[in-house]
């Protein structure tokens, strides 16, 4: 008797940590579609067609297909961004004064959609056009502001903005408020905390940078590079 209950264990065991990292998986290929990554998402959440999470990730998969046929299936930033140039006529490859082509950026997407200043603004971090884009998602901080799952996806691009040009305190300040927000599902922050330890460590906050990629860790494992990071 003992050792069947044992054996059952092991397998309830088995089966938690199965789900655990299908839920990893589609957390990760959320992220990747968030951030452009479309056909790095497909991959990842096919694999995921046959298990509990099936109907999340079908939803998943149409809302890629919806985005892919609206781009007419463009994937290469700068092909992407050739054609956001051509339908908003801002002359964003013969520009050079970052400035002006901020606020021609303004004025062409005024009254567009939510998915059109986010696809403009991850083309401008994809070109390396950090001020361009910090000038965009910064803007949408504000326009959203209040909006907590449209503040989620701009925040997460703009964090990783201001880490690359390591303005930590500036990451700070604009997470702080998501990841104190109750009503927003703690799964749904795990790239907020990602960011927040990187932010942590910038500033030599060892030890709330670990707290951070240990809650990372927790709700999935496998999450951009936490797992070396909680290594060094």
């Amino acid at each position: 008797m003992g050792e069947d209950a044992t054996q059952i264990d092991l397998g309830d065991d088995l089966l938690a940590a199965d789900k655990n990292t299908q839920s990893s998986d589609f957390y990760d290929a959320k992220i990747l579609v968030q951030e452009g990554f479309l056909q790095d998402a497909k991959k990842i959440l096919r694999k995921l067609l046959s298990t509990s999470l099936r109907d999340e990730v079908r939803a998943l998969l149409a809302e890629i297909s919806d985005r892919e046929q609206k781009l007419d299936q463009v994937i290469n930033s700068d092909e992407l961004m050739r054609r956001l140039d051509a339908e908003l006529r801002l002359g964003i490859f013969a520009q050079t004064d970052h400035h002006e082509l901020v606020q021609d950026v303004f004025r062409a997407l005024a009254g567009c959609s939510f998915r059109t200043w986010m696809d403009l603004s991850i083309g401008f971090v994809q070109m390396e056009e950090p001020q361009v884009a910090r000038a965009l998602l910064e803007h949408m901080a504000k326009r959203f502001h209040g909006e907590s799952m449209l503040m989620l996806e701009v925040s997460s691009v703009l964090a990783q903005l201001l880490v690359a040009e390591n303005d930590p305190y500036a990451v700070i300040v604009l997470l702080q408020t998501l990841l104190g927000d109750a009503d927003i599902p703690e799964v749904e922050k795990v790239d907020l905390h990602y960011w927040m330890g990187r932010a942590c460590e910038l500033i030599g906050n060892a030890g709330s940078a670990r707290q951070y990629y240990e809650r990372v860790r927790k709700a999935a494992q496998n999450h951009r590079d936490v797992h070396e990071r909680l290594q060094e």
